[in-house]
């Protein structure tokens, strides 16, 4: 499995250098793992969502449904992710962590094959959420075993897995379509089969990391000037030492990118399908293959991004991020205003078909831009020492837009309400990048910090004394 994902990202390999031959050639073991928790991420969304809605509407859900249950996942992530944050930070160990997880998600896509009602299939993704909270024991990890300068780079190369497992996960749904079998008293069918699928996908990873995982131990301590944010005599996570960490304009503007981007991502995702559906007549196998492309359009932006992090800095990327997506907002709010004020028919199906594919192409091109180097940035102005908790504090706030994107925009996907929706989406993200702009000036890393990416790492938090991602 592992060599056939690095030979798919060959092309990748070949735009960026040295950077996946440094990873392959040490701690393969602890790379295997984390590269395929990011790709089996990947998988369990595009296999599920394509079918999520006609799943609720053969189990005669009520309509909007599909935005709670997307919700309910996201909302046992955000109370998670700190959790197992913080769990990481006191013991060390991301191994722990990602066992802990995997039990969960083996058991909530499990309910979802069995569910037998609509109401089973959301107690299986709240289940399941609960297993996608340790993504902060993950960063965490990440961010202690590579320096500043590399590792906007690796995060890229690391998330670009679960882009890969985007675009590989269809070709799931695709062998499901057709399927319909009696394994005893279950069913497995279209909608039923991603649950068994992923579950066995997570089984197969807690095997994996149970055999090929090895945890950080610690062997020094690296001063960086982010660990000048905590007060010595104050006890661990006391309220000013908080106050301190976060009430800070750089780390607030993180947090505030965090939530806006997934806030509008997470509403077109869950207004995708509804809306493929009143104007082209998708189902699942059709969007399956949308999200086939996108997934390949993400790569590409992940390619281009790990290219880019080598010359410009995270807070130029960061703007181009915005920009891209605020671009193709102002093309679907262009396409909502026309299909409010004209009837739509099968027509006018063929221009507007080719001008929803640009304007996804556009968004997956700028999300990857807005997305990693956020991640990177705010790892590098917040305390290494507490990586992990600090990591489940931005991601709660991803996990707060998860829930608040689907609710909005899931009801949103008529005729009648779709400018309204684009209308906000477009005003959040224009507030965005104006709040950005006038932060610009405080969103760069401490000058010790840039000091200390510049040379060899003395060993903190790296895994028998050699860190995650490097060749030494």
């Amino acid at each position: 499995m592992f060599r056939w994902i690095i030979g798919i990202l060959i092309p990748i390999e070949i735009l960026i250098g040295s950077d996946i031959k440094m990873i392959c050639s040490t701690k393969r073991g602890r790379f295997i793992c984390t590269a395929l928790y990011f790709f089996f991420s990947g998988v369990e969304y595009v296999v599920i969502l394509p079918t999520l809605n006609g799943y609720l509407n053969f189990l005669d859900a009520p309509s909007g449904f599909i935005g709670i249950v997307m919700a309910s996942f996201s909302f046992a992530g955000l109370v998670t992710t700190p959790i197992y944050g913080l769990l990481y930070d006191k013991t060390k160990s991301s191994k722990f962590a990602l066992v802990i997880s995997n039990i969960f998600e083996i058991t909530g896509n499990c309910l979802y094959f069995v569910g037998k009602n609509f109401y089973v299939v959301l107690v299986s993704r709240i289940v399941a959420g609960i297993g996608s909270g340790s993504a902060s024991a993950v960063i965490g990890m990440v961010a202690r075993t590579t320096t500043s300068a590399e590792r906007t780079s690796v995060l890229s190369v690391l998330l670009s897995t679960r882009q890969l497992g985007l675009v590989i996960g269809p070709a799931a749904n695709i062998f499901f379509d057709q399927l319909n079998l009696s394994l005893g008293p279950f069913v497995l069918s279209e909608f039923t089969a991603p649950g068994l699928l992923m579950g066995v996908v997570w089984l197969l990873h807690t095997v994996l990391v149970m055999f090929l995982y090895y945890d950080e131990v610690e062997v020094d301590e690296i001063t960086d000037a982010s660990s000048s944010n905590h007060q010595p005599g104050l006890p661990p996570f006391s309220p000013r030492q908080l106050y301190d960490e976060f009430v800070r304009e750089e780390v607030v503007m993180c947090i505030l990118i965090t939530f806006f981007i997934m806030f509008v991502q997470l509403g077109i995702e869950s207004a995708l399908t509804p809306f493929t559906l009143i104007t082209f007549g998708w189902g699942g196998l059709y969007n399956s293959y949308l999200y086939c492309g996108a997934g390949i359009s993400i790569i590409l932006s992940f390619v281009a991004l790990t290219v880019c992090s080598k010359s410009y800095n995270d807070r130029d990327l960061i703007v181009f991020g915005i920009v891209t997506v605020l671009l193709g907002l102002f093309v679907f709010l262009a396409i909502s205003i026309s299909l409010y004020f004209s009837k739509y028919s099968a027509d006018n199906s063929h221009w507007l078909f080719w001008i929803f594919l640009f304007d996804v192409g556009l968004i997956t091109i700028g999300l990857p831009f807005a997305w990693v180097p956020t991640t990177s940035l705010y790892s590098k102005i917040t305390t290494m020492e507490s990586q992990g908790f600090n990591q489940g504090v931005r991601l709660a706030a991803l996990g707060v837009g998860q829930i608040l994107g689907p609710l909005w925009a899931a009801p949103m996907v008529t005729f009648g309400r779709l400018p309204y929706l684009a209308g906000v989406n477009v005003l959040l993200i224009i507030l965005l990048l104006a709040m950005f702009i006038a932060s610009y000036g405080k969103m760069k890393i401490p000058t010790n910090e840039i000091l200390e990416s510049t040379s060899p790492p003395d060993g903190s938090y790296c895994e028998e004394g050699t860190p995650l991602l490097r060749g030494n």
